[in-house]
């Protein structure tokens, strides 16, 4: 095995280990240490996916003689040629961003998370360059425990790979942690949508006093009338909202009824935090 096809083995190695410090609670130091790994087996991953098609194609500058000496050398016979082809190569790879530019073009995996790759880089610079507390230290979250496993599954199944080489002893953790975290994203993102859209609505009516005034009656009139319902500050517009909520219920067979199967008692909003959706 010459060293050009040595790129996998240190795709596993980097990666494997990068999973193992993925959580949902990872401390600073786990964090960055995370970036680091995983920045460099992506690399190698892509390097790997490279060289299957041309070792040419993760040199810096892939010249006669380069190409010769990263990847051909054992195969020269005027061995009195190779001190001058040595003299005259390069060996110089390129970098990871350089990498996802040209393993786009041969692998629809890596277009499709070349952004997060790029993010990816960019987060290893500043954990290898600057302060970490320059992060956006939700996005790292999100690129660790989600991002992450979705793109190394994809390229590998595009580099006909078994993902979970690269896994290690996580992949059953860090799969369900990846769903997890994309169900979460989803949701936010659309309740984002939801009081952006009912922010906007407000804006609208701001003017029309009359129409205000009868909508506040009307929500005073549910209040009254909705048991399960308190009165608190809506987090879109600010104006007066009703919450409510309704017992965990079932339909009872025996009685041809539903049923309350539990009741939510002493509930009450004393404010709004919600700094995702400002």
């Amino acid at each position: 095995m010459n060293a050009i096809s040595k790129y996998l083995e240190d795709a596993v190695d980097h990666l494997s280990a990068a999973f193992s410090l993925v959580s949902e609670e990872a401390r600073k130091q786990e964090q960055w240490q995370a970036t680091l790994f995983a920045a460099i087996g992506i690399e190698k991953l892509l390097k790997y996916v490279l060289e299957q098609i041309n070792p040419a194609l993760v040199l810096k500058s892939p010249d006669h003689d380069s190409i010769i000496v990263s990847s051909y050398l054992e195969r020269v016979t005027a061995k009195d040629r190779i001190p001058e082809l040595k003299k005259k190569s390069s060996l110089d790879v390129i970098t990871l961003k350089n990498s996802v530019q040209r393993a786009a073009l041969f692998s629809q995996a890596v277009a499709h998370h070349s952004q997060f790759i790029h993010a990816l880089a960019d987060a290893r610079d500043i954990a290898a360059h600057r302060p970490w507390s320059e992060t956006n230290q939700n996005r790292i979250r999100v690129m660790l425990c989600r991002d992450l496993y979705q793109a190394v599954s994809e390229i590998s199944a595009d580099a006909q790979l078994d993902a979970e080489m690269f896994l290690g002893n996580s992949a059953h953790r860090v799969a369900a942690l990846s769903q997890k975290i994309a169900r979460e994203e989803n949701l936010y993102a659309a309740m984002a949508d939801k009081l952006g859209a009912h922010r906007a609505m407000w804006a609208d009516r701001e003017g029309r006093q009359e129409l205000v005034a009868s909508i506040r009656q009307l929500t005073m009139v549910r209040l009254n009338v909705e048991r399960e319902s308190f009165a608190c500050k809506c987090p879109a517009c600010g104006n007066m909202a009703m919450a409510f909520f309704e017992p965990d219920i079932d339909y009872d067979r025996a009685e041809g009824d539903r049923v309350a199967l539990a009741n939510v008692v002493g509930l009450s909003v004393v404010g709004t935090t919600s700094p995702r959706f400002q």
